[in-house]
């Protein structure tokens, strides 16, 4: 269950990231 939550929010940062390079 760590592992996963973990391996989600990564995934949502590393979008959130890109996003915001892309802007």
């Amino acid at each position: 269950m760590s592992k996963s939550k973990m391996i989600v929010r990564t995934k949502f940062v590393d979008r959130a990231c890109h996003w915001t390079v892309v802007i």
